[in-house]
């Protein structure tokens, strides 16, 4: 805590803004440049990252396979599979909030929360007229993965008028509960 306090001292955040569980710093007056704090993550639709040729990606497309692992996937009508950058940056600029749960079908946390996950996108999307709901399978779809920069799962990234606002970590039961407070002040005050 008193590093999270120097540190806002030094850049002019405000300690009660930082979350060591989510993924952003953000200002003091909750607007202006928000700052990566952690390292579950990043917006694949931003820029390029070097390791990110077109024979690196066409590499890990050959290594993904073709189609999610029906078992592991979520059969909630309110969830949909994405496999690519474009159909996230489709998703993104069409819907007002987009939040995406990214998972491995081996990962038992994974399995665990997608109840919860599939509990939370029906309530969120009968209160919010767009709110869409995607998740990726890791295996499906390694190069998004990658140019996501997840390397926690289950992990999840929170869109909201086109922009990245928030990444978690939803395996823990605290952790997960958060989460689920942050999307349905989301969904109820668009806050």
């Amino acid at each position: 805590m008193t590093l999270v306090l120097a540190l806002s001292a030094v850049v002019g955040l405000s300690h009660s803004l930082y979350s060591p569980r989510t993924a952003l710093l953000r200002t003091a007056d909750g607007g202006g440049e928000r700052k990566q704090a952690s390292s579950f993550g990043r917006d694949p639709r931003g820029p390029l990252p070097d390791w990110a040729t077109a024979e690196a990606i066409a590499e890990l497309d050959a290594k993904s396979t073709s189609t999610p692992k029906p078992a592991a996937a979520s059969k909630c009508a309110a969830i949909s599979s994405i496999q690519t950058v474009s159909q996230l940056a489709d998703a993104v600029s069409s819907a007002p909030l987009v939040v995406v749960k990214y998972y491995a079908p081996w990962c038992r946390l994974c399995l665990y929360v997608k109840p919860n996950f599939e509990r939370v996108a029906k309530s969120a999307k009968e209160r919010l007229a767009g709110a869409e709901f995607l998740e990726v399978d890791c295996g499906a779809s390694r190069a998004l993965v990658k140019l996501a920069g997840v390397s926690t799962l289950p992990c999840v990234h929170v869109y909201q008028g086109g922009e990245l606002v928030s990444m978690h970590r939803i395996g823990k039961r605290q952790l997960f509960y958060e989460f689920e407070e942050s999307i349905e002040r989301l969904a109820t005050y668009g806050v």
